[in-house]
């Protein structure tokens, strides 16, 4: 099985170009702005969020991911600043990518319209000492011998700027986004090795209803299209007390496309910290080579409204000033 994953890194290379699809997460209801800058510095507040992924646990070089972003509200701007960071790897190859977002947000009827972008500096890493080839000669120990000369032996980095643009709609119990990342699509070269960023069109919606005094459902959509393929998801969540979560979703919508049943849990620690976790059953035919995924995402919210108007006016009592 190992082999068989490498080999199938490897016909990626053969034609000298790896192509870059965003990566998979379970809980992108939770952290939008991962995938839309429109989203940055929506909450009015300041936001910190990491977040971790195992993929196909037991399946070797299966991807690993991390993912840390903060954004908070910039209204001298108008809008809201995010930075970001992402750690991708599978198999032979890691993306490494840095970001900084804006977006503008403008008052519209009972809720804001926001557009936003962002710009990213990635690092494409290729490991050719952990590539095999059928016809490839790795006898001895440090002997890498891959008789193909697209392939490189050694470790390969390149270096691609990319910039995402998006739209977002947000009220008290309703949102909705559109972005395309990748807007540039632009090309890394070095040696043989080429790699290029696809544009990749996202959109989510969700509604929130109350079930009560004490529970809130909402259900999501969340889709992404490279406009060859397109990968729907959608979840249900209720969170009771404002305090617990529980969820499920379900990620497909035919025969071909059918991956997976993320089960989703949280529970908010204090006033400014929530632990979410998901599992996802497979239900792909690789669901008999792997053990399912693991995510877990941790969050930090201030919890109120900063910077926000002016300041009232101070007025000093003689007797206690």
């Amino acid at each position: 099985m190992k082999k068989l994953f490498l080999y199938a890194t490897l016909l990626l290379l053969l034609n000298e170009s790896a192509a870059q699809q965003v990566e998979q997460y379970s809980m992108q209801m939770f952290n939008l702005e991962q995938y839309n800058p429109a989203y940055t510095g929506m909450k009015e507040s300041i936001e910190v969020k990491a977040a971790l992924r195992k993929q196909w646990v037991s399946f070797p070089g299966s991807p690993s991911s991390t993912v840390l972003n903060a954004h908070m509200p910039l209204y001298i701007a108008g809008g809201g600043i995010g930075l970001s960071f992402k750690n991708l790897k599978i198999g032979a190859q890691q993306n490494t990518a840095f970001g900084i977002a804006y977006s503008y947000h403008q008052s519209l009827g009972n809720g804001t319209l926001s557009g936003g972008v962002s710009l990213n500096y990635s690092q494409f890493r290729l490991d050719g000492s952990l590539l095999r080839t059928p016809d490839g000669d790795y006898s001895e120990p440090g002997l890498i011998n891959h008789n193909d000369q697209k392939l490189v032996k050694e470790i390969t980095n390149v270096e691609i700027p990319h910039i995402s643009v998006g739209v977002a709609f947000v009220n008290n119990n309703f949102k909705a986004g559109l972005s395309l990342l990748n807007a540039n699509r632009p090309v890394g070269k070095r040696d043989s090795l080429s790699y290029t960023y696809h544009r990749h069109l996202l959109f989510n919606a969700e509604r929130s209803f109350d079930l009560g005094r004490s529970i809130v459902f909402t259900p999501s959509l969340f889709v992404r299209t490279d406009l060859k393929k397109v990968q729907t998801e959608i979840s249900a969540l209720f969170r009771y007390n404002d305090n617990i979560t529980l969820g499920v979703a379900f990620r497909g919508y035919n025969s071909k496309t059918i991956d997976a049943i993320p089960i989703i849990t949280g529970i908010r620690l204090n006033d400014y910290l929530s632990l979410y976790y998901s599992y996802d059953i497979g239900l792909s035919k690789l669901r008999t080579n792997q053990a399912g995924s693991h995510e877990v995402m941790l969050t930090y919210s201030l919890s109120k409204t900063i910077g926000k108007g002016k300041p009232p006016i101070i007025i000093y009592n003689p007797r206690t000033w």
